[in-house]
């Protein structure tokens, strides 16, 4: 029986603008791992489907595709699909047009990027990578995220699916429906939303006892100083620009949580010492009782002795009493008999 390899079955969009010979390789390369390759072209008609259905996307990008209005106006198109449904994504293309293309398509820049001319040694080992990383475990962290836009709430799933569990509602009334039935460690809260805004949210979940403790950063898109100091004038835990990148999303998180276990080990060490010194005092205000405890059964003590001895005594007496009669009695026997 042939023996599957890591990849088997894993399955992988490639999208570009018409087959060449170096598309047609890297798919035969990605066969040659196992993969379920599918190949489309950059204006098929079921292209989101097609990139709900696959677990790694992989863009070819035409050299020519900033001097084309139709390859911009498809680009954008594919950009707008990784938007709704985030997936890990390898874009290949020109090293020197990185910077203008992610310039031009922002959504590019998150993305893992490889040039031409295509190296299959990097490719594999990058799609290997990809398609091998764990999935977050049954000890990963849970996040709520609580933003208005679908969109930015998948977006934001997919970048942290691989590290954090995470739960995405579009408004305050139902985060609190999802936080009466689950437990999470983190808020992500959308500062801006319509109806109840992130700070009334953020005001109620402050006002619930069941959700009082759950740290809130507030993801938000203001960035001048006033209105950061503003958003911090509430108290959240922290805040997030939507403009954050992943590499940098990822970071903050890691620091965050990193802060939050320290503080909760320095809190336990304070109340662990704590503890023991009420133990301490409470033994020294019982040390005076003990003593006085102790004293009392000496004396206690002392007295049963000496009514014991008073009662051997007694005793001895009686005895002494009893032998001075018997031998009085003895002696008057031969005076009756003589009479």
């Amino acid at each position: 029986m042939e023996k599957k390899g890591d990849l088997w079955g894993k399955k992988v969009l490639i999208i570009r603008e018409k087959e060449s010979i170096i598309t047609k390789g890297i798919a035969n390369k990605m066969e040659s791992l196992d993969c379920a390759v599918t190949v489309r072209a950059e204006d098929a008609p079921n292209l989101k489907e097609d990139i709900i259905n696959n677990e790694l996307i992989l863009i070819y990008l035409p050299s020519d595709c900033l001097n084309s209005t139709i390859q911009r106006r498809h680009i954008a198109a594919i950009c707008g699909l990784l938007e709704e449904d985030w997936k890990d994504t390898i874009v290949v293309g020109e090293k020197d047009q990185e910077a203008n293309i992610i310039e031009a398509f922002p959504v590019l820049k998150d993305h893992t990027w490889l040039y031409r001319p295509v190296n299959m040694d990097i490719l594999e080992k990058t799609v290997r990578t990809m398609l091998t990383k764990p999935a977050a475990g049954g000890n990963a962290r849970k996040l709520l995220v609580v933003d208005d836009d679908p969109a930015f709430g998948k977006m934001i799933r997919s970048w942290l699916k691989d590290h954090y569990k995470v739960s995405v509602v579009t408004s305050g009334m139902e985060a609190f429906t999802f936080l009466a039935q689950n437990r999470v460690e983190l808020i992500l809260l959308d500062y801006e939303m319509p109806i109840t805004d992130g700070p009334k949210v953020l005001e109620m979940l402050r006002g619930n006892a069941s959700t009082q403790e759950i740290p809130v950063i507030f993801l938000t898109g203001v960035s001048t100083k006033e209105e950061v100091s503003r958003v911090l004038a509430l108290k959240p835990n922290g805040y997030i620009l939507k403009t954050t990148s992943l590499v940098d999303l990822l970071r903050y998180l890691e620091e965050f949580f990193k802060k939050q276990d320290e503080k909760l080990q320095k809190d336990l060490e304070v109340s662990t010492e704590n503890e023991v010194q009420e133990e301490g005092q409470e033994e020294a205000k019982e040390a005076p009782e003990k003593e006085g405890e102790k004293e009392e059964s000496t004396e206690e003590a002392k007295e049963e002795r000496k009514e014991e001895a008073k009662a051997e005594t007694t005793e001895e007496a009686k005895e002494e009493t009893k032998e001075e009669t018997a031998e009085a009695e003895a002696k008057e026997e031969p005076k009756k008999e003589d009479a």
